[in-house]
């Protein structure tokens, strides 16, 4: 009986565990666009916490929080903050703010309390303890198990409409800063609205005394009472006080006047932003203390009620998840810019087809892994999924040799291509063209009609190979210049040593002939040489760069080396595929490849100067792997892709390698 009591304790433990783990997450608002997932638990399991301490207190990082703090910290366990949990952070984007926050899982409320100074006022809302920034636009609030972090910021555009400002009675913008002027064609320069008087003072200096100024003519229908010449005691100066000039010459009417106005419409503005900042922060305070209570009793719609939320593995560091990203991008889009020289009414609605965005961090023994996806509605599902139904000429993978430098590999279907291209465009550029919406259909249009995808599909099937073996050094002629005593100078052939890239570009064509013609074409006017069927374009006098072209069997050529591509004109290249290489190019509708462990010999070639901190590191390449990146394209309605990299097998794990490279990096605060 005592065993099953234990048992069944021990259980509703682990329930209770589970619970407050997955209470955090259901805190998280449901229309939230950008969630951050920290599992500290993974970094935890991968790196020593203790090695972490060791190196904040080497940077200085518990001393500052000790000495702004109420507590004395040493080590991370002192902050109070549960490390065997997930911590969130999110973004919201409305039409009128931005909410950001971040929600910690807490071990020990009492020490994470010390972290607030002494000269911060913790106040108690709604039963949570809780500071604020100085405006009142950032709170945080704890209870026993949570750190609650909310805060907003407001776009300013929402908040300039007629509607707006009247509903939240807030201040009228200032005028512009300057008044606005008509061009005037027979004066070639701008001018007020209104014309000048045919009749106007003519002021004609002396050209044999600078200093006396004689009147010549007035206005002769004005009064002149005020216009009176007055010669001075003290000198010849004879001055000639201006008419009173009627209302409409009132406007600035000089630099001087500009520069004045300019700087009274600037503190003006000052003060209206000031003023209508500060209303609109007393707003964003209300709606945070609203927002807060709601989060923390559980009445805002959780983010697990809308979304699903798979378990993240004990490798996965972070995860990353963006919803509506139209909704974003149109946070950060210039508003005043759209509506003033697009001329759209109101911030448009973008949606790209993109409902979700996810990313991870993941650790698999050496290797350190960020892996994406994108999921797509069903229109872009299918204009991509037959964009990307190429696959790879086979033809092209034993040119990826195991010496190779690198290689980047991209297949898609050129005729899908410019058939679906003009909807992507018009779905992207369109809500955003406002009056020039005419013109992205006419664009869109000119693509339907002009361009024939089935024929440029076949002269550009649209797989590419570009295979990069090295760099190689080449000597140029260059002409430089030396002078004499007296700066004449005399032309001088020199030569240097460059290195230049050694590669080879391929792709495939079903119709080669426009290549053909433009290579004929090019022997007579541009000097284009046929070396027993290889083309050699002509080098610009002072640089090392040759190019050569090939076409043979349904393939264009485009390479640097002459002797590799008259070995593949002969069918005696020796090169064999190696074979991880090829099942990345083969299976890869996109995909980057970097032979790390060349590093060292490439910088050495290139002469690539390395700081002597560095040095070891740069020598240190030599033992990694390969870094890539790759996408497999289209699976079901997601865009997928994955960049990695082999770290050396000496440290345990990738993480725990890159934690101690950047400890070799960073100096002791002292």
């Amino acid at each position: 009986m005592k065993i099953k009591s234990i048992i069944t304790a021990f259980l509703l433990f682990q329930t209770i565990l589970y619970v407050q783990a997955q209470d955090l997450i259901s805190k998280v608002p449901a229309e939230a666009n950008v969630l951050i997932t920290v599992n500290t638990k993974a970094v935890f399991k991968h790196l020593d916490i203790a090695d972490v301490n060791t190196f904040f207190q080497k940077v200085g990082v518990f001393d500052s929080i000790s000495a702004t703090g109420r507590g004395t910290f040493n080590k991370l366990e002192d902050v109070g903050i549960d490390y065997d949990s997930k911590a969130y952070f999110y973004m919201q984007s409305t039409d009128s703010v931005q909410f950001f926050g971040g929600l910690l899982p807490l071990v020990d409320a009492n020490k994470f309390e010390s972290l607030i100074g002494p000269n911060r006022k913790i106040e108690l809302i709604n039963g949570l303890k809780s500071i604020y920034n100085k405006d009142r636009t950032i709170r945080v609030s704890w209870d026993k198990n949570t750190a609650y972090v909310l805060g907003a910021s407001f776009f300013e555009h929402y908040f300039e409409l007629p509607e707006v400002r009247e509903r939240y009675m807030l201040p009228e913008p200032v005028a512009e800063a300057y008044p606005s002027y008509d061009y005037v064609p027979e004066y070639d320069e701008y001018a007020y609205d209104v014309a000048m008087p045919a009749d106007s003072v003519y002021i004609e200096y002396d050209d044999w005394a600078a200093d006396t100024v004689v009147a010549v003519d007035y206005w002769d229908d004005m009064d002149m009472a005020d216009s009176v010449a007055v010669l001075s005691d003290t000198s010849d100066i004879i001055t000639i006080a201006p008419p009173q000039l009627p209302e409409m010459y009132d406007e600035v009417d000089s630099v001087l006047g500009q520069e004045e106005y300019a700087d009274d419409y600037y503190l003006n503005y000052r003060s209206y932003t000031t003023t209508r900042d500060s209303m609109i922060n007393m707003l964003l305070s209300q709606w945070i203390d609203q927002r807060m209570q709601e989060i923390t009793t559980g009445t805002l719609s959780s983010y697990t009620k809308k979304h699903k939320v798979g378990k993240m593995g004990d490798d996965v560091i972070a995860d990353l998840r963006l919803q509506d990203i139209g909704a974003i991008y149109q946070s950060y889009l210039p508003a005043h810019l759209l509506y003033s020289v697009v001329g759209i009414g109101k911030m448009p609605k973008i949606d790209y087809g993109i409902e979700m965005v996810s990313g991870q961090m993941v650790v698999e023994g050496n290797k350190l892994v960020i892996r994406g996806d994108a999921t797509l509605d069903k229109e872009m599902s299918r204009y991509f999924k037959a964009i990307y139904s190429r696959k790879m000429n086979k033809k092209f993978l034993p040119h990826l040799s195991e010496d190779i430098l690198g290689f980047m590999s991209f297949a898609m279907d050129t005729e899908a291509y410019i058939k679906y291209m003009p909807h992507i465009f018009q779905r992207y550029y369109g809500p955003m063209a406002g009056r020039y919406d005419k013109y992205v259909d006419l664009t869109a249009l000119f693509f339907d009609v002009i361009l024939d995808e089935k024929a440029i599909g076949k002269v550009f099937k649209g797989d590419n190979l570009l295979v990069l073996h090295g760099v190689t050094p080449v000597e140029v002629s260059y002409t430089d210049y030396v002078y004499d005593e007296d700066y004449n100078y005399q032309e001088v052939e020199k030569t240097k040593t460059e290195q230049v890239p050694d590669f080879l570009w391929m792709f495939s064509s079903d119709d080669t002939r426009i290549f053909e013609r433009l290579l004929e074409a090019g022997q007579g006017e541009l000097k284009i040489e046929n070396l027993n069927g290889v083309y050699a374009l002509p080098k610009s006098y002072g640089s090392a760069l040759q190019l050569y072209f090939l076409i043979k069997d349904g393939i264009v050529f485009v390479g640097s080396n002459q002797v590799k591509m008259q070995e593949i004109n002969t069918n005696k290249y020796p090169g064999k595929g190696h074979k991880p290489y090829v099942d990345i190019a083969k299976k890869d509708a996109f995909s980057v490849l970097f032979n790390t462990k060349k590093a060292p010999e490439l910088f050495d070639r290139m002469d690539i100067p390395v700081e002597r901190q560095l040095r070891s590191t740069v020598e240190e390449l030599g033992q990694y792997g390969d870094f890539t990146v790759r996408s497999p394209g289209m699976k079901g309605n997601k865009v997928s892709a994955e960049l990695s990299l082999d770290f050396p097998d000496r440290k345990g794990n990738a993480l725990v390698f890159l934690f101690d490279l950047l400890n070799e990096f960073v100096p002791t605060v002292k």
